[in-house]
Formats: structure tokens, C-alpha cells, sequence
């Protein structure tokens, strides 16, 4: 299996045609597959794949605290275990969340 940033997402045309900024994060390509032409394949761009960490610590937070019904979960194309992401700060290396911080607005 392809790892995500390769593989062809699953939005409709209607979703991309009637939220044009998702262009920014996708970009349609013809579809490979002889056996559905008439379908398009959106391929993630530098920005979808710059965006799926802040994509899976927003879903980690869903399932955690509003994980009733149905939920869309990321697995490891690898090695097949579940994504958990964790959000750390690189000049500390601690968990975002887990040290006090401070809000400035900058210049």
C-alpha cells in the first residue's frame, strides 16, 4: 500500500468543486485505473501533506472527546497500527499541553 501522501484521497468532485480552497491541500489528476476512467484521483499537495499532522491531532481529539457514531481513523500503511499522534514542542521536547505557556502577539 502506497503511503498517504501518494495515494489518490476519496473526495467527490462535488466536494472539491464547491470548497475551492481544498485545492490548496489537493490536485485532481486523471485516474490510472483503465477500469474507471470517468473517475478522478486528488493527490495531496506540499500543503496537504504539510496539513496531516494538524489532520490527525484535531481527529486524535475527536475521538477522545466526541468519539460517539462514526469516526475516520489513520493506520500505518506499513506496518498496519493505528496513528496516535502526539504534538511535541521542539525547543523543549515536551508534549504540547503539558507545560505552561504564554500568548504574545508578534510585530
Amino acid at each position: 500500500m502506497a503511503p498517504i501522501d501518494e495515494r489518490p484521497t476519496q473526495f467527490t468532485r462535488g466536494i472539491i468543486f464547491e470548497n475551492h480552497q481544498l485545492n490548496a491541500f489537493a490536485e485532481c489528476k486523471p485516474s490510472k485505473d483503465a477500469s474507471r476512467p470517468w473517475r478522478d484521483e486528488y493527490v495531496l499537495t506540499e500543503a496537504g501533506r504539510n496539513f496531516l499532522p494538524v489532520l490527525f491531532a484535531i481527529g486524535a481529539w475527536g475521538r477522545k472527546h466526541r468519539g460517539e457514531g462514526k469516526v475516520i481513523r489513520f493506520f500505518d500503511a506499513e506496518n498496519g497500527t493505528e496513528n496516535d499522534p502526539l504534538t511535541i514542542d521542539r525547543a523543549t521536547g515536551a508534549p504540547i499541553g503539558t507545560r505552561p505557556i504564554r500568548v504574545a502577539q508578534t510585530k
